[in-house]
């Protein structure tokens, strides 16, 4: 289970609890459909080194097919070049109108910048998506970059500006 301590004064009564970091674009405007052959990237801030074993999607109802998700290393603001950290196996879409956990081996995450990547195999497969006017503008935006259903380029190919990227979390294991 994913726990953070919070350890109180004595050591008497400490606390644990499951916790998530969301992406830096998290306002839902509305579920659109991710088109397939393409990998979508959303940039996260880590603010402190923590493990992570889950990559987590929102899903819209009616969703089909199988996804993979990953995590790549910041290359400057933007993942151009970034190391592939962590893939997961290509999973069946499972949760609909939910947020679907999708494992990933325990992986060590220090402060900083990192790109949370997904790519599904199915056009019918929609996520809870930010603005265009959100991701797509200013110094740091969502990313994308052609790839047919498989295992992740390592490293991250050069990437364009992309507006419909899911609103993703990683769910935290522990701190160190």
């Amino acid at each position: 289970m994913s726990t953070k301590t919070l350890a109180s004064s004595g050591g008497a009564g400490e606390q644990t609890y499951a916790f998530y970091i969301r992406a830096i674009f998290t306002e839902y405007l509305s579920f659109v459909g991710q088109a397939i052959n393409t990998v979508k990237l959303i940039p996260i801030h880590i603010p402190y080194t923590m493990t992570v074993d889950r990559i987590v999607v929102s899903v819209d109802n009616g969703s089909a097919g199988n996804l993979r998700v990953g995590i790549y290393r910041d290359n400057g603001g933007a993942p151009d070049g970034g190391a592939l950290v962590v893939e997961s196996a290509a999973v069946a879409v499972g949760a609909v109108n939910l947020k679907q956990e999708v494992a990933i081996a325990n992986t060590s995450l220090s402060l900083g910048l990192y790109w949370l990547a997904i790519n599904n195999d199915n056009g019918g497969f929609q996520a809870n998506t930010p603005g265009a006017d959100q991701v797509s503008l200013g110094s740091l935006f969502n990313r994308s970059y052609a790839l047919a259903f498989g295992a992740f380029t390592n490293p991250c190919p050069v990437t364009i500006a992309n507006s419909t990227v899911p609103v993703m979390w990683v769910r935290v294991l522990s701190v160190p």
